[in-house]
Parts: structure tokens; C-alpha cells; sequence
């Protein structure tokens, strides 16, 4: 059967009442849609009809949030559900602390049943606790209604003894203000006050005493009092009724009571209640009041004696009753009861039953007077108060969510076993035990806390730090309500507590990682701006100086490239590291990504701090670093700009730091420079050269020339070495040195050495074809190209490419890139020794290499450098250094050649210690791929070097 749901949609589409309306209906809902897209129409809507849910797009003409104003202005409980296409987290929390029950994104629409079957049953439950605690309320006034106007004293009291309630006849009584009466003990009126627990037998039974009592004046009172007991929130509470004591009464006053009776008989005619007279010695019962209606009988129907009423009673009920009528009479107990009766047209009826015995002649009095009243509607509002409290203790206790009571000055009340679990209590009971407010790290939060609810009288979803058992703290996501207490004042905080730890957690590790590089925890691009702006203006606020210094780790790729990214992540760590050795607290180390640091140093004298800072971080990175086994050295090169002479703000510093760390990778790498204006012309040049070469390819402008090199003892031409060139079409033919540094800081020096492998293997291809077949072509290798994973392959495809033999192709490695990472050398070179060609050592002599690793090394030939060749033969060290290592190479079974050989007296130096071959200007310089073909046809016939030398000058 489909359950009928009257539902208000606030949307700008006309669809979206059709999508709705049929989800609903698959979930067993009959749906009765109207939309409403304007403030207006919304308002009009709420004021001439009643609805069962609320569903709102979370932008329409009226938003989902400016609907939760209107519902909170109007103070209605209505379940309100956001429907939107996207909905997230940010916007989720903002329209839950809005009052909102529930976001759903268009994709989860298959949940809206689900979700608003919960609502609308938790939207039952609060409007039945209202109506319960409605109904209270109302009781309690008229409790408060009939004990105020009652003539006797009614005081009611703790177990302790202490008054708690006393009416205005307490207080004409005892002479004692009522607020003077509030929290005083009952002996201090009742000396002998000394109540007895009423007897099993029904609740509301009641002992009489006399007793003596003292009024304000201390005077004695002799009275009169009647006990009962009474059960409110759980606690055991006892009545108390006092009257003066009157032994006697004089003949007037019988006349007078007599009229009273006559008075009282006439006015139970006119009452709601049954009033009735019963004698025990006839057993008879004269009743008062409209009985006939109210039993639906007929007035001589109704039971006149004692024996026809007891028939009445439910027979479940019969023998308390009987019992306490019978000590009513014996002892003059006043009558008590609540028992059921059932009517001549079926019903069952609950009513309470009071009576007193009336004074009398003799030793016993027979004559009993008292009320009936019907109670049913009071039952029926009992039973639903007991089933609301049932289903709000299953609610209470079987929450996920933490959930409690308790009083406004932090008295906990009440709360379930998941609030107990968040603040890290074994279980509800230990935590009752403590204050609420003991919950609160600070007291200040406590008061705000307090003071906003008193203010507003509720608190939705407002986020708090508060602490556990143990002392720890957790976040939590708090609503609150100020609910009346038992006074009927405002003293009782209802709430709910939910757990977002993780969730701050997250959002921490969210805001730390939008400012911190994940990989070293240092301080990102983003940080390090802000402390940097942040530096700048209280150094110009307090006319200081401040310093940026740039680092940037020195051929850090190829250790990337080769021993792979974990490698290279380790290491950037442990760099980082040892640079935070070198700062003070206040400094801040910062990595702007790749292995570029920055460093702000604030509150220097002299540009010579900074530049000590940079010498002792470059000496720092000089020490090896050991990373899963292997010890690896790497160097760092430093820019440095100081504040003001170098730039007034953060992005000029930085700027000019960098330009001032390109310039020492220039001076060779591994040292610092302090920024100069000039560096910035430089650095735009580079920049314009930088953006130029990566067309270059592109535009067909780089160029191979090759340098022959020869046998010393034939004077045979064997090969010649590939060496680039760029003709830029403005200016001209540039050097290497002025763009090869350029292309190894950008990566261009890897497609470069592509290009250049490829061009070097077909033209040695066209010397073969020409009769040259055992020219060879040496290429050098970039140390970004050497270290590449795929540089076999590389060198594979470059010679099934052009067809030469591989024995025809010389690799030329420098030294100190050999040794970086000697294992990993190691193995690229045995890979492109197995495909066949061959490997020359160049700059050798120049490096740090360990002659444990060059017998390793499977290479052909090592290249003699020429600053060792330069000043031959008069330079006494460099011509020792030079044998050295033609002995070296003879004994290592290596080719020896000598490079940069330019004078005759190097040539006979070399030919007459037996190096093996020969290159340089004396014998040729490096030449366009044309003027090489003429140098080889016109260079057949000499036989000897000093004639290949003349002829090479001659031509």
C-alpha cells in the first residue's frame, strides 16, 4: 500500500517534479508534489497548507539556504532534503549546519526513499515528544493549579528530606515565604518528620499522623498530616498534607458543615467528576453527578451498593481495590486508587478514586465521601508518552551518533554508549560521573559555548576541540538545543555529538600538503612566497637586509634517469635534510620542485653572511650520501640575492637568485655566485638563445663538422670525430660552448644527440660508399644522453637506420661522466659493446677515475686531453703525465690518442714516446661534411704525418 507524502519542491525546472515524483513512487510513496521557485511563493505555501517534506535544488531562484531561513523564521519542523546534480563536501557541511536533513546527489537518487522514510519517521518521533512534553506541561499546571488553591499545606520532598515544592497554604501555615521554603529541610517545620514507605497495595496510598510542627516564630503547631508517595523522572518523592489539628467541633459548626454538605452535593451535580457518599453498615453508595453518561448505562442501572459496584471493576483490579477500601475504614487511611472499570456499552475506562471518611459518632467512623475521576484521556497520553519514550530510547541508544542530556551548569544527565566510546570512557556509566564541562580544553570555549546557546537557544553543527579520558583531544561536530528542565525553566541541554577526528585530520594533511612538498616535508613554491613577502616588509619596516639563495643539484637527472626515480627521491631527501643543518631556526629551506631549492635568510649584516651560508651548504653537498648500498656524490650550484641592493620585492630576489645560480653552472657548477646586474642580460640572452635552439632541429639549422684523427706510425687516416655546429640564420655560425650548455640545462642536449648520432652514422655511411671503408665516425654522448635507459636501443636503430657496420661507430664517454655511477656505467657499456662498436675514454686524465674501474671499463681507446698536449714538451709535469698514460694505455692493450696537437714539437713528442694516434689543428681543423669529402680525396696520396700535416695546412 503506498503511503501518501505531501511534498514542497523549491526548483526553477518543471522537469524535476516528474523525476520525483516517480523515484517516489518506486519507493512505495504516493506523492503529491507542488514547486515553487521564488521567496514569495514559498512563504504563501507554508502559511495555507502542511507539508511533509521539503526538497530544494541547491540553486534555483530561491536557494536551498535562503529556504532554510524562511522554515527556521517560521519556526517549523519540517524534514528538509537538498536534491542538487553535484554536491560537495564543503557545500554538504555548510547546508547541514543550515538545518538541512540530508544532501543527495541526482546520481544517488535511488536513496531519496530510503532517506525520506527515516526523516519522516524521526520528524513522528519529535512531534510526539512535543505533544508528550506538551501534555506535561500542561499536567504540571494544573497540578500546580489545584495544589495552589487547595486549603491544606502540601509540601513534597526528596529522599534526603529536602523540600522541593510547598503551596501558598504551606506558607499561611508556617509563616515561611515559599522561596524561603525551597530547599529547606522538612524537620526544620516538622521536627517528628519521619515518613513511612506506604504499604504494597497500589500506587498514591497514603499515611495519616499527628504530629507537631513549628511555625516561623518558633511557636508549636499541633497538625495534622497525610504521607504519600510519588514517582517523578525516575525519583522517589514524597507528599506530605498538613492541617491544624481541631479535636472538637462545637454544634454551630456541625450546622455549619451540614450546609457545606448541602452546598458540596448541589455543586457535584454540576461537576465533570462523580462524586459519592458510601455508608459501610448498609453498604450503600449514593452517587452525584451525571452517572448514567458517564458509565453509558442508565441512572437505575447504576450500581448503588457496594457489592454491584465491585462488578463494576475490572476484574484484574477487584482485590487491590477491595483491600484498600478495607483499610480505609479500619484505619481511616485516606482512600487512594486508580483502577479500570468496564461500561455497560463495552469500554474500559481508567479512573483514580479518592475518599476520606467523614467524623462521626462512636469509635469508628462508617461514612466515606469522595471523587471519581475519569482518566482515560490521561492514560491513552501516558501510553503514547511511554511508546514516544521508547522509540526515543532506541533513537537514544542505538545512535551511531554520541547523544546526552545534561543541565545548564554541566551536570551530565543522561547519554548512550557511543557518546561514552568518543571521549574514551568504558562506558555510559563512568562518564555520568563526570562534569560535562570537564570535556572542554579551555574554559573560555566552555562560556562561549554556553553563552551562544543561551543566546539562541539552539546550536547546529558547530565544530569544537574537545579532550578525552586520557587526555588526548578529539574534534567534534555538536548540535545542541536548550530544552525546559523539571522547574520548567530553560536548564537542560539536549545534544548530539559526532566524531570528525579523521575528518580534521584529512583536512590538515590537505592544508599542510597545498604548503608543504610531499616528498621532503620542506615548505612549497606557495609558502616559501608568502614568508618571502612576509620577510621583505618588516626587513624594509625595521631597515634590514635579507637574503635568497637558489640552489639547484648539479647533473641530478642523470642520477634519476639511471638509478631510477626511488633513487633520486632518497636522495632529494637526504639533501634536504643536510641543507636545514646549515640554517638557523628562523631561515627557511623551501623546494620549488625537480632539485631547485630556495633558502630565505632573514637578518643578515653583509652580503658575506649569505655568501658563507652558500660556501658551507655547497661543502655540505660534497659529502657523500649513501642510498640502498651505493655511495653517491653530487654537487650543487648556488645563486644568491640580497635584499635591497638586489630587488625590493619577493619575485625580483628570486629571479635574480636564479640568474645568479645560472652563472655559476656556467663557472663550471659546484660553487656559489652573488647576483650582478649584468647577470640579468645574460640571462635573457640565454633565455632567447634557449627558446631559439628548440626550432633549431626543426628548422634544419644544426650542422656536423668533422676532425680527422690519424695513425701516428702510417699516417693513415682512420676515422674522424663528429663535432656539432648551429648556423643561426642572424647570427651566424655559433660556437658549442655557447649552446650546448644551454641545451643541457633545458633537456634539448637529448633529441641534439639523437640528431647528432643519426647524421654522423649516414655520412660515415657515404665515406664507405665513396671507398673509405675503414674510416670510423666518433660521436660524443652527452652525460643526460649516456645515462638514458634506452641509449642501446638508441644506437641500434641509428645504424640499421643508415646501414653502417657497428665497428665503424666510436662512442666517446667523458671520464668524470664514466665514474658518476660506475656500476651503471659499467653495464651501458657492455650492452653497446655486445651490439659491436666501439668505446672511447675522452678528457682522460682530467676526472677522479679509480684505475679499479678503468680495467673494467670494456673501451678501445682513451683520449689524451689536451691541457696535457697544450704546452708539450717543455712542461715537465704534463709531459710525464703524458707518458704515464701512453704506458698505461700500452699495458691496458688500449689505443692512446692525443687531441688538441698543434705544433710540430707536440707531434715529435708524442710519435717519439709511441702514442698512437693523432687529432688536431696541426693536422686539420673541423670541417663541413664537403670540405671533408675534398680533405679525403685530396689526402690519398702523402704518406708520411709531417707531410699529411703540410698538405692539411696548404689546403
Amino acid at each position: 500500500m503506498s503511503v501518501p507524502v505531501r511534498a514542497l519542491l523549491v526548483d526553477d525546472a518543471a522537469s524535476s517534479s516528474a523525476l520525483l515524483a516517480e523515484e517516489l513512487r518506486r519507493g512505495g510513496f504516493e506523492p503529491e508534489i507542488r514547486r515553487v521557485s521564488t521567496r514569495e511563493d514559498f512563504e504563501n505555501s507554508l502559511e495555507v497548507s502542511a507539508w511533509d517534506v521539503v526538497l530544494s535544488d541547491i540553486r534555483s531562484g530561491l536557494s536551498a539556504f535562503d529556504a532554510l531561513v524562511v522554515l527556521k523564521e517560521k519556526d517549523l519542523d519540517v524534514p528538509f532534503l537538498i536534491v542538487a546534480e553535484t554536491i560537495d563536501e564543503e557545500t554538504m557541511i555548510r547546508a547541514m549546519k543550515a538545518g538541512a536533513q540530508n544532501c543527495i546527489p541526482r546520481a544517488s537518487l535511488m536513496r531519496l526513499s530510503t532517506i525520506l522514510e527515516r526523516e519522516l519517521r524521526e520528524a513522528q518521533i519529535r512531534r510526539e515528544r512535543r505533544q508528550a512534553q506538551k501534555a506535561l506541561s500542561e499536567s504540571e499546571l494544573r497540578f500546580r493549579g489545584l495544589a495552589e488553591s487547595a486549603p491544606d499545606a502540601i509540601l513534597v520532598a526528596d529522599a534526603a528530606g529536602t523540600l522541593l515544592f510547598a503551596n501558598r497554604a504551606a506558607e499561611r501555615l508556617f509563616g515561611h515565604p515559599v522561596a524561603a521554603l525551597i530547599g529547606r529541610p522538612v524537620t526544620s517545620l516538622v521536627p517528628e518528620y519521619q515518613p513511612q514507605r506506604p504499604q504494597a497495595g497500589g500506587s498514591g496510598e497514603a499515611a495519616r499522623a499527628a504530629a507537631r510542627g513549628l511555625d516561623a516564630g518558633g511557636q508549636d503547631i499541633a497538625l495534622e498530616l497525610v504521607y504519600g508517595e510519588l514517582v517523578r523522572d525516575g525519583r522517589r518523592l514524597v507528599t506530605v498534607f498538613a492541617r491544624r489539628q481541631n479535636p472538637s467541633a462545637t454544634s454551630t459548626e456541625t450546622l455549619t458543615l451540614r450546609e457545606s454538605e448541602d452546598v458540596f452535593r448541589r455543586a457535584a451535580l454540576q461537576s465533570a467528576d462523580l462524586v459519592h457518599e458510601c455508608d459501610r453498615a448498609s453498604g450503600r453508595i449514593t452517587w452525584f453527578g451525571d452517572v448514567d453518561r458517564i458509565l453509558g448505562c442508565a441512572t437505575d442501572e447504576f450500581p448503588r451498593t457496594v457489592d454491584a459496584w465491585e462488578k463494576v471493576i475490572h476484574p484484574e483490579d477487584r482485590a487491590r481495590v477491595a483491600a484498600t477500601a478495607s483499610r480505609h475504614f479500619e484505619t481511616g487511611e485516606p482512600f487512594f486508587e486508580e483502577y479500570r472499570v468496564q461500561t455497560w456499552d463495552g469500554r474500559t475506562l481508567h479512573w483514580h478514586h479518592s475518599g476520606t471518611l467523614l467524623p462521626a459518632e462512636g469509635e469508628r467512623a462508617a461514612r466515606s465521601i469522595g471523587t471519581v475521576t475519569d482518566i482515560s484521556g490521561r492514560r491513552q497520553i501516558e501510553e503514547a508518552l511511554r511508546v514516544s519514550e521508547r522509540r526515543y530510547r532506541a533513537l537514544f541508544e542505538r545512535n551511531l551518533a554520541g547523544v546526552y542530556r545534561s543541565t545548564i551548569d554541566g551536570r551530565l544527565l543522561d547519554c548512550n554508549e557511543a557518546f561514552a566510546r568518543i571521549f574514551g570512557y568504558a562506558s555510559r556509566e563512568e562518564i555520568l560521573r563526570q562534569a560535562a564541562w570537564d570535556l572542554y580544553v579551555n574554559p573560555e570555549d566552555r562560556e562561549a559555548a554556553l553563552a551562544k546557546l543561551v543566546e539562541r537557544q539552539s546550536l547546529t553543527n558547530y565544530e569544537l576541540c574537545l579532550k578525552r579520558k586520557d587526555g588526548s583531544l578529539v574534534w567534534v561536530l555538536q548540535n545542541e538545543n536548550l530544552v525546559e528542565g523539571s522547574d520548567g525553566s530553560l536548564s537542560v541541554i539536549e545534544g548530539t555529538t559526532i566524531d570528525i577526528s579523521e575528518r580534521k585530520r584529512a583536512e590538515e594533511q590537505v592544508k599542510h600538503l597545498a604548503f608543504h612538498d610531499p616528498l621532503t616535508n620542506l615548505p612549497n613554491r606557495l609558502l616559501f612566497n608568502d614568508r618571502l613577502t612576509l620577510a621583505v616588509a618588516q626587513a624594509h619596516r625595521h631597515n634590514q637586509r635579507l637574503a635568497v639563495l637558489f640552489l639547484d643539484l648539479d647533473r641530478f637527472k642523470v642520477i634519476n634517469d639511471s638509478l631510477g626515480h626511488s633513487v633520486g627521491d632518497e636522495l632529494l631527501r637526504q639533501v634536504a635534510e643536510r641543507i636545514q643543518e646549515y640554517v638557523r631556526e628562523g631561515d627557511t629551506v623551501a623546494r620549488l620542485g625537480g632539485d631547485e631549492f630556495t633558502l630565505l635568510v632573514p637578518g643578515i649584516s653583509a652580503e658575506e653572511d649569505a655568501a658563507k651560508i652558500a660556501r658551507k651548504i655547497c661543502e655540505a653537498i660534497h659529502d657523500p650520501f649513501w642510498i640502498d648500498g651505493r655511495e653517491l656524490f653530487v654537487t650543487t650550484s648556488v645563486g644568491v640575492s640580497v635584499y635591497p641592493s638586489d630587488g625590493h620585492d619577493g619575485e625580483t630576489l628570486v629571479r635574480n637568485a636564479d640568474s645568479a645560480m645560472y652563472r655559476a653552472k656556467e663557472q663550471g657548477r659546484d660553487n656559489y655566485q652573488l647576483y650582478t646586474p649584468a647577470m640579468n642580460a645574460k640571462a635573457v640572452e640565454r633565455l632567447s638563445l634557449e627558446s631559439r635552439l628548440r626550432q633549431a632541429i626543426a628548422n634544419d639549422e644544426l650542422e656536423l663538422h668533422f676532425q680527422p684523427f690519424i695513425d701516428l706510425r702510417t699516417a693513415e687516416v682512420l676515422g674522424a670525430e663528429a663535432l656539432i655546429r648551429w648556423r643561426h640564420p642572424e647570427l651566424g655560425l655559433i660556437p658549442p660552448m655557447d649552446f650546448i650548455p644551454i641545451a643541457e640545462l633545458s633537456g634539448l642536449i637529448v633529441p641534439i644527440g639523437e640528431w647528432v648520432l643519426r647524421t654522423a652514422c649516414a655520412e660515415a655511411r657515404k665515406w664507405h660508399k665513396k671507398g673509405f671503408q675503414r674510416m670510423t665516425v666518433s660521436v660524443n654522448l652527452s652525460s643526460r644522453q649516456f645515462h638514458q635507459t634506452d641509449l642501446v636501443s638508441q644506437v641500434t636503430n641509428a645504424l640499421e637506420e643508415t646501414g653502417l657496420e657497428a665497428d665503424k661507430l666510436d662512442l666517446e664517454i667523458t671520464e668524470s661522466n664514466a665514474m658518476q655511477n660506475a656500476e651503471h656505467s659499467i653495464n651501458t657499456l657492455r650492452g653497446l659493446k655486445n651490439r659491436g662498436v666501439r668505446i672511447s675514454m675522452d678528457d682522460f686524465g682530467t676526472g677522479y677515475s679509480s684505475l679499479n674501474y678503468l680495467k673494467r671499463f670494456p673501451i678501445d681507446r682513451i683520449k689524451l686531453d689536451q691541457s696535457f698536449v697544450r704546452d708539450l714538451p717543455s712542461d715537465k709535469d704534463d709531459a710525464a703525465i703524458a707518458m704515464a698514460v701512453i704506458a698505461m694505455g700500452r699495458s691496458l692493450e688500449l689505443i692512446v690518442i692525443a687531441e688538441g696537437v698543434e705544433t710540430e714539437e707536440q707531434l715529435a713528442f708524442l710519435k717519439g714516446h709511441e702514442c698512437d694516434q693523432l687529432q688536431g689543428f696541426l693536422l686539420s681543423r673541423p670541417l663541413p661534411p664537403e670540405a671533408f669529402d675534398r680533405f679525403l680525396d685530396d689526402g690519398l696520396n702523402p704518406a708520411s704525418v709531417q707531410e699529411r700535416s703540410r698538405f692539411a695546412r696548404a689546403h
